[in-house]
């Protein structure tokens, strides 16, 4: 700033860029530096000329550090010129706009551009810079539950990925196709195993952001302690959105556990940066936040998270979303004595959980089966209950235990 009052623009600017590169592996100090170089730029007619190269090193780091509402009008200002770019820059810049346009909470535009970027590339027959792009459209499906197509993009985007040489593309295909076998054919023991490797692969690369993204998989497919501490200390240095968003999800942990006290010291670290910086997984907090509440009796508190979810959100439109809100208001229709209302929004948690493979992205059974099968016994339903506890057992050979207690529990208010 000083060299800018000085009337020294390049000064100012090589400063930033200097400061950027001593950021080291921490890419969200980089990502606003790199922010306040460009506004620099745009500031002063002698580094116009900079813009371009600084719009794209901004979304660059912007990406990579998480922060989708800062990126937004980056991308938009850049995603017109796309159809001039060559065929790398063009697949980089779209695997950017897939992942912003999801956690910005605009799925059905992200699914579009994603599909029609995938096949202007095979269209063009050139995909060899493609891995990335095919590894974030792989991962889009399987968020929404498409796991057969997820897998075979994830394939795809593997064999690309190692054919060019990318580091970075073939870390994040190979946990994303890491994540679709699971749904499909992967135990949780060899799932855990290889995403330890990713990893390992990710850190002797020197690719931070991917260690960080492997190790808050890791954590809520493991739903250990001392993962969750190492997806959140890993993503801090890091500094990328997988730091909150894996205390929000350990604060979850600690609900379930019967730890309100810990739930809430990184409730209310992290729920803010999640909700305000990840729109479309908002929702994460709010039914962290509403299961924290009803643990503790305070209905009316939970009732404030539990608003009815508009059809056109993420939340409504990506099952394992879907599962944990319609959990806990189910838990609360519980509470309240609407054992109507609380079977019908026990059964859609059921059902989204087992389509979408989590409660609410942890990779868990349907955790309100226990309360489930109180309300259907009350309303004598046994043979509904009968079957949701066998579509839990069925759904996973290796289930957490969570799971396991949820199913004991419910058979034995069945059978006593």
């Amino acid at each position: 700033r000083h060299h800018e009052l000085a009337d020294d623009p390049d000064a100012a600017l090589e400063t930033l860029l200097v400061a950027r590169k001593a950021a080291g592996g921490n890419v969200g100090r980089g990502a606003s530096l790199a922010r306040a170089a460009l506004d620099l730029a745009r500031r002063h007619p002698s580094l116009h000329e900079r813009v371009d190269e600084l719009s794209r090193l901004a979304v660059n780091d912007l990406f990579l550090a998480g922060r989708w509402t800062d990126l937004e009008p980056l991308v938009n200002n850049l995603w017109p010129a796309r159809h001039t770019m060559p065929p790398e820059a063009r697949a980089w810049l779209a695997n950017v706009a897939v992942m912003d346009l999801l956690f910005l909470g605009e799925l059905a535009r992200a699914r579009a551009t994603a599909d029609e970027e995938v096949a202007q590339i095979e269209t063009a027959g050139d995909s060899s810079a493609a891995g990335l792009l095919l590894a974030q459209a792989a991962f889009l499906a399987n968020f929404s539950g498409d796991f057969a197509v997820a897998r075979h993009r994830s394939e795809r985007a593997v064999a690309i990925a190692r054919g060019s040489g990318d580091a970075e593309a073939s870390a994040r295909a190979q946990l994303v196709h890491i994540l679709a076998r699971r749904r499909l054919d992967r135990s949780r023991e060899r799932s855990v195993a290889d995403l330890r490797d990713n990893a390992a692969f990710a850190r002797s690369a020197g690719l931070s952001v991917r260690e960080a993204n492997a190790l808050f998989v890791t954590a809520y497919m493991t739903l250990q302690h001392e993962d969750f501490t190492a997806a959140e200390t890993v993503g801090a240095a890091a500094g990328t959105w997988y730091a909150p968003l894996a205390q929000v999800l350990h604060g979850l942990l600690h609900v379930l556990e019967g730890r309100p006290d810990r739930a809430e010291a990184l409730l209310a670290r992290a729920g803010g940066e999640v909700r305000h910086g990840i729109p479309s997984l908002g929702c994460v907090v709010d039914v962290a936040e509403a299961h924290l509440f009803l643990h503790r009796g305070e209905l009316d508190h939970a009732r404030g998270f539990l608003d009815q979810l508009p059809a056109d959100t993420v939340a409504a439109q990506i099952p394992m979303l879907r599962s944990g809100h319609a959990g806990a208001r189910g838990w609360l229709a519980w509470e309240e004595h609407r054992l109507g209302d609380a079977a019908a929004a026990f059964a859609e948690s059921l059902t989204s959980c087992l389509a979408g493979g989590g409660y609410d992205i942890i990779d868990t059974g349907p955790l309100m089966l226990p309360l489930q099968a109180d309300t259907l016994v009350r309303l004598d339903r046994p043979a509904e209950l009968q079957q949701a506890i066998d579509r839990c057992v069925a759904a996973d050979t290796e289930p957490d235990r969570f799971s396991v207690a949820a199913v004991a529990a419910a058979r034995f208010r069945l059978a006593p």
